[in-house]
């Protein structure tokens, strides 16, 4: 009988996997069972049934000319069914994936802390200070650029990485799907009960972000406004950036999750199409933004402030995805 399942499976493989098609195999797969028991009740053996049974099949693809179904479709235009394991598998990768993710964040906010901190003590205690081994302040700038790119390059390889497990789960985002009628009776409890933890993950990091800014304040009150210590404070300011960042990435990411299988908010079937733009756009920004930065701190040397282009490009951003549904949905 496995036989018989796997050749099924074989036959079926290159269909689009929407309702119409795995109705289609749940009803063979039942007829080629019934046959088969027939057989072997009949006295056939192993062998002579399942040939019996593969052969009175027939031919996919005179099958499929015969019930109108184009295999050519592309996977966007098809609805595909998920079976519940299926979506077993999505959340929990859903899931691992985000703390991989929160943590390659993290690192990344980390590296400019590190950085800052650097050449904040450089200038503070660089030639004829405490450090004066080194020949100049810029020396001990320039070895702060090693954690710093080691930082990043850990980062990029967590992104790829985690990018890699979800590749083969990326059509859930992009192509309309379904799922069984328990099992979304059973995410639709999930969500609900997972509220009350996504709102306080949610409360925790805007309270970091918002106390983030005091660090600074506090460090320019303690050391002085011109003191090159007064870059301590920058440090805190995106360790708790960096704190925050990760919680909005690992609590929304599973919220996500339970939007994205049930096609609820920004992952409804209307939105889908608008967040093609957006990731088109995000493919060019993004890297822009990354160039930018660095050009400005390496050219200006003044890490301190170079900073500010994360959030304000994080704004700008959101407020650019944000004028696109809008757009789509008065259209």
């Amino acid at each position: 009988m496995d036989t018989i399942k796997n050749y099924l499976e074989n036959m079926f493989a290159t269909l689009p996997k929407n309702q119409e098609v795995l109705r289609l195999k749940n009803d063979l797969l039942e007829s080629m069972e019934d046959k088969y028991n027939e057989l072997k009740q009949n006295g056939r053996s192993e062998n002579e049934a399942v040939g019996i049974v593969i052969s009175e099949f027939g031919n996919i693809d005179e099958l499929v000319k015969e019930l109108g179904i184009d295999i050519h479709q592309s996977e966007e235009s098809v609805t595909r069914f998920l079976e519940d394991t299926e979506v077993e598998k999505f959340l929990k990768m859903k899931i691992s994936t985000s703390k991989a993710i929160a943590f390659g964040v993290w690192l990344c906010l980390m590296a400019p802390a590190i950085l800052v901190l650097i050449g904040s003590f450089s200038e503070q205690y660089g030639k004829g200070g405490a450090l004066n081994m080194f020949h100049s302040e810029d020396t001990l700038a320039m070895l702060g650029l090693i954690p710093f790119f080691v930082l990043i390059a850990a980062a990029v390889g967590v992104f790829i990485i985690s990018g890699l497990k979800m590749e083969k789960y990326e059509f859930i985002e992009k192509t309309k799907i379904s799922i069984s009628n328990t099992m979304r009776k059973n995410l639709e409890a999930e969500k609900e009960a997972y509220q009350m933890t996504f709102g306080m993950g949610i409360t925790i990091g805007v309270i970091l972000c918002v106390l983030s800014p005091l660090a600074v304040i506090c460090t320019f009150v303690i050391f002085g406004e011109n003191n090159s210590l007064a870059g301590i404070g920058v440090t805190i300011l995106l360790v708790m950036i960096s704190i925050a960042t990760a919680i909005f990435i690992i609590v929304g990411t599973k919220n996500d999750a339970y939007n994205q299988l049930l096609q609820e908010g920004d992952y409804a079937v209307e939105k889908k199409e608008n967040s093609k733009i957006v990731d088109a756009v995000a493919a060019v920004y993004w890297p822009l933004v990354v160039i930018g930065y660095l050009v400005w701190s390496f050219t200006t040397n003044n890490w301190g402030f170079t900073w500010i282009v994360w959030p304000v490009a994080g704004i700008a951003f959101g407020a650019f995805a944000g004028f696109v549904n809008a757009l789509k949905g008065n259209k």
